[in-house]
C-alpha cells in the first residue's frame, strides 16, 4: 500500500479563539477585584497601545473606512458578521452590535462578564483613536448581551456634522 502524505499549514484551519474571552474575563475580574475600575482601564490602555498599534496606524491613515474594516474583520473572524451593522452620516460612522460574540460565548459557558467588560471596547477604541483624527464615543452598552452602539467621527467636524 503506497504512503500518502498531506501537507497542511496552521493557516489552513479555521481558528476561533472563543475561550480566550473567558480567560481574558478572568484577568479583568482579577484586576477589578484588586485594583478597581482604574486598574482595568490602565491595563486596557497599555494593552491597546501595544496590541492594537497596527489598527491605530490603519485608522490614522484610513479614517472611518479603516474603523469599519477593523470591525468587519473582527466580526468575520468571530463568525458573527450578522450581529454587526453600520450607519453612515457625513463624517460619522455608527457601529451597531446586536450582540457581542464574546459575551454570548461567556454566557453560554456559564461565565459572567466582568462588570467592566464594556471597557474592552470603550477604552480600547478610545485609545486607538486618541492619536488619530477620529473621535470615539460608546453611546450604549447592554451588559447582558453586549449589544452596543458606537459612534466614530471626524474630530475636526464633530460639531458641524452632528448638530
Amino acid at each position: 500500500m503506497p504512503i500518502q502524505t498531506m501537507t497542511r499549514k496552521a493557516a489552513d484551519n479555521v481558528y476561533l479563539h472563543r475561550d480566550f474571552h473567558n480567560i481574558f474575563n478572568l484577568g479583568l475580574n482579577y484586576l477589578m477585584t484588586h485594583y478597581g475600575a482604574a486598574g482595568v482601564e490602565e491595563y486596557l490602555v497599555e494593552f491597546a497601545h501595544h496590541f492594537y498599534a497596527p489598527v491605530a496606524e490603519k485608522v490614522s491613515q484610513g479614517g472611518l473606512q479603516a474603523v469599519r474594516d477593523a470591525f468587519t474583520d473582527t466580526y468575520r473572524a468571530e463568525d458573527a458578521l450578522a450581529a454587526l451593522s453600520f450607519t453612515e452620516e457625513e463624517n460619522a460612522l455608527f457601529v451597531h452590535i446586536a450582540q457581542c460574540p464574546a459575551v454570548t460565548h461567556m454566557r453560554r459557558s456559564g461565565v459572567t462578564p466582568c462588570p467592566c467588560y464594556s471597557m474592552t471596547s470603550s477604552v480600547v477604541w478610545q485609545t486607538i483613536c486618541e492619536s488619530t483624527e477620529i473621535g470615539y464615543v460608546l453611546l450604549a452598552y447592554d451588559a447582558e448581551t453586549g449589544k452596543a452602539e458606537h459612534l466614530f467621527f471626524q474630530k475636526s467636524t464633530k460639531g458641524e456634522s452632528l448638530k
